[in-house]
């Protein structure tokens, strides 16, 4: 009966630590999952991808955490974005409030792409990425230049890490 009792209390102690790491992570399996589309055009998720149209310069995805949500920046430091961006673009930004004000970090992605290709963007040693995150945005690509407007971004997945893998 210890035994079983032990081992109990392992596999919890595991699942409890396992769900720490998967709090923020969207898979877009259940359609938007709370994000915010700003200026794409076409946004329609199938099969858990996220697709949009690039409609003019400047478009986004934003994400508002309830309170008890916020991102923690000391623990959470990697912000990974999967998609694919058929785009003729290569610049992207991920954005941040804190303290009432915009911040964010620009990040290079491939251009007229085939396939889904992850994004890390390292957070660990900017020193904006402090305290209690209440909003995030990504803006892929940034700008979207007039040839690339009505192309296609796809994005599969984004998540937080406490660590780099």
């Amino acid at each position: 009966m210890k035994k079983s009792v032990v081992l109990s209390l392992t596999l919890l102690s595991f699942v409890v630590a396992g769900a720490k790491a998967q709090k923020y992570n969207w898979d877009f399996n259940s359609g938007l999952e709370k994000w915010m589309v700003v200026n794409y055009t076409n946004e329609k998720v199938t099969d858990g991808i996220l697709t949009l149209t690039g409609a003019q310069t400047y478009c986004y995805i934003k994400y508002d955490f309830a309170t008890a949500d916020f991102i923690d920046a000391a623990t959470y430091k990697y912000a990974v974005i999967k998609l694919k961006n058929e785009t003729y673009d290569t610049e992207a930004k991920f954005f941040w409030r804190h303290n009432n004000t915009w911040l964010f970090a620009p990040f290079t992605i491939s251009k007229e792409d085939k396939d889904f290709k992850e994004y890390v963007i390292d957070l660990s040693a900017n020193d904006k990425w402090t305290g209690q995150i209440p909003i995030i945005r990504f803006d892929v690509p940034s700008p979207i230049h007039n040839e690339s407007i009505s192309n296609t971004i796809s994005i599969d997945c984004i998540k937080f890490l406490d660590k780099k893998y």
